[in-house]
């Protein structure tokens, strides 16, 4: 564990959010229980630049930034890890909010060889509690076989990640529109070390015009990231068959079965079981 307490940048990442909620995640950061931080509020859509600016009059320690034109979640966060003065950083979408004290108790979960620490969250969804799962697993270490097969992290309010491993791998991709996430994941695997916090530190809301609930958009971004790591699923095919599987039965799910097939040909090296499993979900036989 670490002697000394680190500077914790929270990035807060906002786009035409209503006033309310987005003050509803800025005042979760402020009320962190870990004193050592700065917070950086970063809107991507410059309409609400002045109504933001007016609303953070009453939190003058933040740090504002505002894009030129709209650029999208990856290039803001990587644009406020770069304006980031802190050793570590969190980052908050503008729907989320923490509990108190989320960022102490990261911190002090970091060991050296850490690069992020993720917890469980709250997931909420029209002001309810969705039911989570009492049995998911929390990878700890080398993770990087299973952060092939799920993102077991979860979304961008989660995890506290060292600033330089996030900077080291190149940040947020722009060219993903859905799984971003899990394409820094899987690269900041490679850096170092994951820690896990067997506790629910995030109040993550489920919304259906989010990217996360657009199917089409999540179907791209599963395939992309098989593309883009396709040496290290050969590494571990059985992240792959289980990755596959995952895209193949949620398409089917949806009743995308052109695109359940197109990808079971593509990525068919699975198992005779899920080979199985996945043809009679399809129908096959």
């Amino acid at each position: 564990m670490m002697s000394e307490k680190p500077l914790v940048s929270i990035i807060i990442t906002t786009c035409k959010r209503e006033m309310d909620i987005l003050e509803r995640a800025i005042k979760s950061a402020v009320a962190q229980t870990y004193e050592n931080k700065e917070i950086i509020v970063v809107n991507d859509w410059p309409d609400y630049r002045e109504r933001i600016e007016e609303l953070l009059k009453g939190y003058p320690e933040i740090i504002f930034i505002s894009n030129a034109g709209q650029s999208g979640a990856c290039v803001s966060r990587n644009k406020g890890t770069e304006a980031a003065k802190g050793e570590y950083i969190a980052l908050l979408d503008d729907d989320d909010e923490w509990l108190p004290e989320k960022i102490e108790k990261q911190v002090d979960a970091v060991d050296d060889d850490t690069v992020l620490v993720y917890c469980d969250i709250f997931a909420i969804k029209d002001g309810a509690e969705l039911m989570s799962d009492p049995k998911r697993p929390y990878p700890e270490g080398n993770v990087i076989k299973e952060i092939l097969v799920s993102n077991f992290v979860g979304g961008c309010s989660v995890p506290l990640m060292s600033k330089s491993a996030v900077t080291d791998c190149g940040g947020f991709d722009p060219a993903f529109r859905s799984c971003q996430d899990l394409d820094l994941w899987i690269r900041l695997a490679k850096e170092g070390e994951f820690t896990a916090i067997k506790e629910k530190l995030v109040r993550y809301t489920v919304g259906e015009e989010s990217i996360t609930g657009s199917f089409d958009r999540r179907l791209q971004g599963w395939e992309k990231i098989l593309e883009k790591y396709e040496k290290d699923f050969e590494a571990f095919p059985e992240a792959q068959n289980i990755f596959t599987g995952t895209i193949v039965r949620e398409a089917a799910k949806c009743e995308s079965f052109t695109y359940s097939v197109r990808i079971f040909k593509k990525y068919g090296n699975t198992t005779d079981f899920i080979k199985g499993r996945i043809m009679r979900m399809l129908g096959v036989y």
